[in-house]
């Protein structure tokens, strides 16, 4: 039985809030602004995370599955250093703004020396970020970039192999429905606690050179689904010498399909059949640990 129209339609509203994306990350103690999608590229320069829009990726098969739309490099973009075995945090926001003068544009007070938007009011008072929704799986890949003078920055993503390191899907014991169920529901903040974030490690052998970091977020909530993927650039640091073989690697797009066990489940969470599943595929290839 499909769930009617005005439910899904107010299934949408309660979620559109929740577009954006990863805002900052975290690496050895180190604190990295991303880049903000509602400024103009070229005033962003100097970031490690490559650009990125706040509205979802609804295509699996789309080129902006890989490093969301036109998911290139800023000017004089860099690599943040990581040791291999080392851990790295993003932080994610919904980074929404409102499209009503007089509303407040964006929340973030470590940019109260900003301008507002002309036609809006700005409101710099909120200590915390939010991502709204609650129902699908995380996941980080690496890639690792062809040699050349700018490292990544030369990169197309659409072209690199890509390896999964890290995932969290739907937990024990619960089903895709119920309130608790995903992790992706514990990166909102409330009142009591800031938002936070999902600390992944890279694979202690992994060798050294410049990688490509994609986090990415999928809401299965609605149908199509919402894919959330950001890129940032990373310089591997290390003296492994492992590397994932054939059958850890993946080309984004192509890594997805919509009859993917994890995508196709999307938009029945309010079906008896939703209702019902306790056991969720997440989409991608196994993680690769960096063991050989």
């Amino acid at each position: 039985m499909k769930p009617s129209l005005v439910t899904s339609l107010i299934a949408f509203a309660n979620g559109a809030y929740a577009h954006g994306g990863v805002y900052s990350y975290e690496i050895d103690g180190v604190h990295y602004d991303g880049y903000k999608w509602f400024d103009p590229p070229d005033n962003q320069t100097n970031l490690m995370q490559r650009r990125w829009y706040y509205w979802p990726v609804q295509d699996p098969l789309s080129e902006n599955i890989t490093c969301n739309y036109n998911g290139a490099a800023v000017p004089s973009a860099f690599h943040a250093p990581v040791h291999a075995g080392h851990t790295i945090t993003a932080n994610w926001s919904n980074n929404y703004p409102f499209d009503k003068p007089g509303e407040p544009f964006y929340c973030d007070p470590a940019m109260t020396n900003r301008t507002c938007p002309a036609g809006f009011t700005c409101d710099f008072s909120c200590m915390y970020h939010h991502w709204y929704h609650g129902h699908g799986p995380l996941t980080a890949y690496l890639a690792r970039c062809p040699p050349s003078p700018n490292g990544c920055s030369d990169a197309n993503p659409s072209t690199l192999s890509w390896f999964k390191i890290a995932e969290e899907g739907l937990r024990p014991n619960h089903s895709i429905t119920d309130a608790g169920a995903w992790m992706q529901g514990d990166l909102g903040a409330t009142v009591d606690h800031a938002a936070p974030g999902w600390t992944v490690r890279i694979p202690a052998r992994l060798r050294a050179g410049n990688y490509l970091i994609r986090h990415e977020i999928l809401m299965i909530e609605l149908d199509p689904p919402q894919f959330y993927p950001e890129c940032a650039q990373l310089a591997i640091e290390g003296d492994g010498d492992a590397e994932p073989g054939q059958e850890y690697l993946v080309k984004f797009p192509g890594a997805y399909q919509w009859s993917d066990p994890g995508i196709k489940v999307s938009g029945t969470l309010y079906y008896p059949e939703g209702r019902a599943t306790r056991n969720y595929t997440v989409p991608g290839p196994k993680i690769w640990t960096g063991e050989f």
